[in-house]
């Protein structure tokens, strides 16, 4: 059984994690990058929680909306996935995967927000 390249998702010999050098290297540095900003999406995702979970108290629809809409930026703009997700898809369509989802949450946002 063949497994998959961890950043671009081909097919790999058995018992091989990427395809090529150059997939290995973008693999690392994408990574090491990632880690560095891996505080900035915890922090996105709690102001985001925050205002939303206070607009709910508050029965605000507008601060509801608008904690949903930054944490659907949140991960647009920084687009982590699990290492499932990227095991399955690949490191690219991973990525790609999820800031799809960031802009269905943010769309999610706008309509609980605002035209509800």
């Amino acid at each position: 059984m063949k497994s998959k390249c961890r950043y671009c998702g081909k097919e790999t010999e058995k018992g091989k994690d990427f395809c090529c050098d150059k997939c290995r290297e973008t693999f690392e540095a994408k990574t090491e990058k990632d880690n560095k900003r891996i505080k900035f999406f915890g922090i996105g995702l709690a102001i985001g929680a925050a205002i939303m979970f206070f607009g709910a108290l508050m029965s605000k629809n507008i601060a509801t909306g608008a904690g949903i809409i930054i944490m659907g930026i949140t991960i647009i703009i920084l687009p982590y996935t699990t290492p499932e997700t990227i095991g399955m898809l690949g490191y690219k369509k991973a990525e790609i995967a999820g800031r799809l989802l960031g802009v269905l949450l943010a769309l999610v946002g706008v309509w609980a927000g605002f035209l509800r």
